[in-house]
């Protein structure tokens, strides 16, 4: 269960406006430690901010939205046990965007904030609990065996080989998810086991994110993506500017058809015998040229388990060694044959096919 609260600052001093289902003196307590703690000169060049505020003491955690209406300063806070935070933070783009609707309705009626008598607003304000419940409501233990490994690999769909390239290869990648999805509850560490994935839920402004390793925006809002971020319909599992990938395609399919327990174990190896060998790669092509070498490695890679994974292994030994690039584009094209005997230039077709 959340509860809200409304303050204003004046100064030093703080006046609560507003609680739900919260005591005056845990809202003073929590009101003491925003003055404490948001910076009011960048609140003084901003017209909103936001902050996440532990109480250990109380074993509460607030999401603090700091805001700025008719001259005044204000903070409207949401506060859930502590054992719910990670919550939390999966839910602030939710949050802000919440409350920037609830500010922005005020606004459009021209209605004072500290007119809290009236239906107008303890409707708005009944609207705003309703949101913020639903969005940080507790996964139930059904809920978190439905949003397993496999069931991700599920919901994004046919386009998983691309999506799964691109997050190797460090591409921008933008999810179109409507909000009631249950996307950020997924074990994305589990699905990408060799990075901390930075993900953007929602946000206000797409077209203003830069950094980013997922960007997750309804679908309403594709004009105001970046041209060149990979693009993944959920409701389609369709990839835009993507490229797919037959070896993790084969992997994928093959994860599939084991049990769930065993997928982060099989993910996690796969990932990091991926980059082991992309390293290999790297090291053959960088060091004194060895023939030999490089030709066991095409021979190893080309006859695997699920496929030919050179060309996933050559893009990323080029993506993350800039210097290897052009070693391994002159060793391995020679060595893959793709160079008609009788003339010096590329076989186009022959080119193409190894790609």
């Amino acid at each position: 269960m959340v509860s809200l609260s409304l303050t204003e600052f004046k100064d030093e001093s703080f006046t609560i406006l507003f609680t739900d289902e919260l005591s005056q003196e845990i809202a003073e307590k929590i009101s003491s430690k925003i003055t404490n703690t948001i910076n009011q000169a960048v609140i003084g060049q901003k017209s909103q901010s936001s902050a996440i505020i532990p109480h250990m003491e109380l074993n509460l955690v607030t999401f603090a939205y700091i805001f700025k209406y008719l001259n005044s300063l204000f903070g409207l806070t949401f506060t859930i046990n502590s054992e719910n935070q990670l919550r939390l933070y999966k839910c602030i783009p939710l949050l802000e965007k919440c409350s920037s609707d609830f500010i922005a309705s005020l606004e459009s009626e021209k209605i004072a904030i500290s007119d809290l008598s009236t239906d107008s607003v303890k409707g708005k304000f009944s609207k705003l609990k309703n949101s913020s419940d639903e969005f940080l409501k507790p996964v139930t233990e059904d809920q978190i065996a439905k949003l397993s490994i496999k069931n991700l690999i599920q919901l994004i769909g046919p386009g998983i080989s691309s999506f799964y390239r691109a997050l190797l290869l460090n591409d921008k990648t933008v999810i179109f998810a409507t909000k009631d999805t249950e996307i950020l509850d997924y074990p994305w560490k589990e699905l990408v086991p060799h990075k901390t994935l930075d993900i953007k839920a929602w946000p206000e402004d797409p077209a203003s994110e830069n950094e980013f390793d997922i960007m997750i925006v309804t679908p309403d809002r594709k004009k105001e993506c970046d041209a060149e971020c990979v693009i993944l319909d959920l409701g389609k599992g369709k990839v835009e500017q993507g490229k797919n990938d037959k070896y993790l395609e084969s992997f994928f399919n093959y994860l599939k058809t084991i049990n769930d327990s065993d997928l982060a174990l099989e993910i996690n190896l796969e990932v990091n015998n991926i980059f082991k060998w992309m390293n290999d790669i790297i090291e053959a092509c960088t060091t004194e040229k060895n023939d030999e070498k490089i030709k066991e490695i095409i021979n190893f890679h080309t006859k695997s388990k699920y496929g030919d994974r050179l060309p996933l292994l050559t893009s990323l030994a080029r993506k993350y060694n800039e210097y290897a690039s052009e070693r391994i584009s002159a060793y391995f094209l020679k060595e893959l044959g793709i160079f008609k005997d009788d003339v010096k230039r590329i076989d186009s077709k022959k080119f193409l096919s190894k790609l």
